[in-house]
């Protein structure tokens, strides 16, 4: 069964949440700048990170990969907890536990993989991008 990011409703909110998040990230980053300004502090302290005015492709890939890897995190953690209280109130159905042991074992293992892309990532830019 193949799934259609845009026709499923599922994909079109993830497609609006990241579209109505990058304004907000960049906006909080300017006000952020313009606090430090403010308080005399200039230049460093750049927490929010500057995906676009990298000083190369490399840095602006590795900035975009790194923020959409710590979105599938947070969406792993969460398919842990979702399988987690599946199982907990799976009732003893073992339909039930099955399927929360499938979530539990997946959401795991796609945990892991990210933190492994996340490990190889900054690996790359130690070795090769500083």
């Amino acid at each position: 069964m193949r799934i259609n990011l845009i026709k499923s409703s599922w994909g079109v909110k993830l497609i609006a949440l990241v579209i109505l998040m990058v304004p907000g990230l960049v906006h909080a980053a300017s006000v952020y700048e313009g606090l430090l300004a403010a308080v005399g502090i200039s230049g460093g302290l750049n927490i929010f990170g500057n995906i676009f005015g990298a000083p190369n492709i490399g840095e602006v890939v590795l900035n975009v990969v790194k923020f959409i890897l710590g979105i599938t995190g947070a969406a792993a953690l969460l398919a842990i907890i979702i399988g987690g209280l599946r199982y907990v109130m799976s009732g003893g159905n073992e339909e039930r536990i099955e399927g929360a042991k499938k979530t539990l074992t997946y959401a795991i293992i796609g945990f892991v993989v990210i933190i492994l892309a996340y490990t190889i990532l900054t690996l790359i830019d130690r070795i090769f991008l500083h």
